[in-house]
């Protein structure tokens, strides 16, 4: 079985628009800012978003619908601003809030475990339009906090020429919900040489897992073009990505949502449906024991 989670991010498309190529910097430094999160705002509700590509180029196609234009990078300060007062270039303050940092030694002994569910054969699969985003819960069964050494997830081979883009985030454990976002993001480049085991190598980023269990998960960046294109609904730049058909009752608690939709979390868990089961991701987390 294959889920399709199209939602309605195209319908935004039959709205009156307008194209424009902006350049996203550093205001310190001047360097290019890679794959900043651009969000169209109508009365402070998301109606539209896209995202700048690896070298800072994000080409915007902006609803007549939006008055406000919200600019996000996890290293960075928001800027808020319109459609008409958008330049060229638009520069970016750095954010100088520097979270509690808790500094483990890594063990002598580099021994590691993997938690989370390995799919299974038949692999069923997920394919999510640009700016979806899901995450699971991954528990920690030991009882202090430990180094994250890898983020392993499984995809289909994907034989197109352009390259798709996925980013590994994680989420702190509030209560059973996504809380706040670590400042962390791994981008995940799929091509025809990609293998279906994707291991996304996570020790430079030093992130842990803490005795309370983490959320983590992928989110949909579709293929950053180095020049605009309309999309072609025959040739859709969505990776897929293997999940296990879990009872609700049963799965791990897995969330959604649509960045450029709603900023809003969804349980799945809680899902109306005609199905006995929801689709819980296969992400696993190597971690040193």
């Amino acid at each position: 079985m294959k889920y399709f989670i199209f939602l309605v991010s195209f319908i935004l498309l039959s709205s009156r628009s307008f194209g424009q190529p902006i350049q996203v910097l550093s205001k310190a430094s001047g360097e290019e800012v890679a794959y900043a999160h651009i969000l169209y705002l109508k009365n402070d509700s998301i109606v539209g978003g896209t995202y700048a590509n690896s070298t800072g180029l994000a080409f915007l196609k902006i609803s007549d619908k939006a008055d406000k234009i919200e600019i996000l990078h996890i290293g960075y300060k928001k800027l808020n601003t319109s459609p008409d007062k958008l330049g060229k270039v638009v520069y970016l303050e750095e954010n100088t809030r520097q979270l509690e940092e808790v500094v483990l030694p890594y063990p002598q002994n580099p021994e590691t475990v993997v938690l989370g569910r390995q799919p299974k054969w038949p692999i069923h699969t997920l394919s999510a339009t640009r700016g979806f985003e899901i995450v699971t819960f991954i528990s920690n069964p030991f009882e202090s906090t430990k180094y994250i050494k890898s983020f392993v997830f499984r995809t289909k081979q994907w034989g197109r020429k352009r390259a798709g883009e996925m980013k590994v985030v994680f989420y702190r454990n509030a209560k059973g919900r996504p809380g706040e976002k670590l400042p962390v993001e791994a981008i995940v480049k799929l091509d025809k040489h990609s293998k279906k085991k994707i291991t996304v190598n996570l020790e430079d980023a030093h992130i842990l897992l803490p005795a309370e269990g983490i959320f983590t998960g992928i989110e949909w960046m579709g293929c950053l073009e180095e020049r605009p294109e309309e999309p072609d609904l025959k040739q859709l730049c969505n990776h897929s990505i293997a999940y296990i058909p879990s009872k609700k009752e049963e799965a791990a608690p897995t969330f959604s949502r649509h960045r450029f939709i709603n900023a809003d979390w969804f349980l799945l868990n809680t899902a109306e449906s005609d199905y006995p089961t929801i689709p819980v991701p296969a992400f696993r987390l190597e971690i040193y024991k």
